[in-house]
């Protein structure tokens, strides 16, 4: 039977947890300026309760960031098999990344705008998150270079280079979505497969009625 103490954590831990679920639906309404009294009145609590659970706009900023860097990482967690095929995986790598910031704007927003200027740790959690991450393309280059018998001296410089690439091309996407851009998902995932895979060669012939 659990001690009065650890009964008191557990009712703590939880009452703590809805109010993180009260801070997410009011990012997707408010969006990733979200402050302290928007949290409140999503939780329907006053500011003084909210504080007993949450200490500051810190504490909110690096707990959420750490519920949305583990989902973003649940969803682009794809272990490669001896059947996998590798540009297969980079193309659902980038797919899954791009949908979940399509899905998830504000909560994207928030996670790589917002907290990490209210919490300093949201950037060494961020920074461990790419470098898990470029570590399992860094294994895929490698396996590809090798298999071809080129050098694989770069191949962690490139997997970091791939990341950072689809990141950008990411956001330069949803802002362009806000001013009416019309690439879909798909169109841009098949560009950046393209150019990540083949080089600019890679890219098909322009249709001389769109130049």
């Amino acid at each position: 039977m659990p001690s009065r103490t650890a009964a008191t954590e557990e009712r703590r831990a939880r009452r703590r947890a809805e109010f993180l679920d009260a801070a997410d639906a009011a990012i997707r309404e408010a969006g990733p300026a979200v402050t302290m009294a928007d949290v409140a009145a999503a939780a329907g609590v006053t500011k003084p309760v909210l504080y007993r659970f949450i200490s500051d706009k810190g504490d909110l900023a690096g707990a959420l960031a750490d519920r949305y860097v583990k989902r973003l990482q649940d969803i682009l967690d794809v272990e490669p098999t001896e059947e996998s095929d590798p540009r297969g995986m980079l193309d659902r790598t980038i797919t899954a990344y791009l949908a979940f910031i399509e899905s998830e704007p504000e909560i994207y927003e928030f996670l790589v705008q917002r907290a990490p200027v209210e919490s300093p740790d949201v950037i060494e959690h961020l920074s461990r998150f790419t470098h898990r991450l470029a570590g399992k393309v860094t294994d895929v280059v490698t396996a590809e270079l090798d298999r071809f018998g080129r050098s694989t001296a770069g191949a962690e410089a490139f997997a970091h280079g791939m990341i950072g690439m689809v990141q950008a091309a990411g956001d330069w996407w949803l802002a362009r979505r806000s001013e009416g851009e019309q690439m879909s998902r798909d169109q841009l995932s098949r560009h950046l497969v393209r150019v990540l895979w083949t080089g600019l060669a890679g890219l098909p012939p322009a249709d001389p009625e769109t130049t």
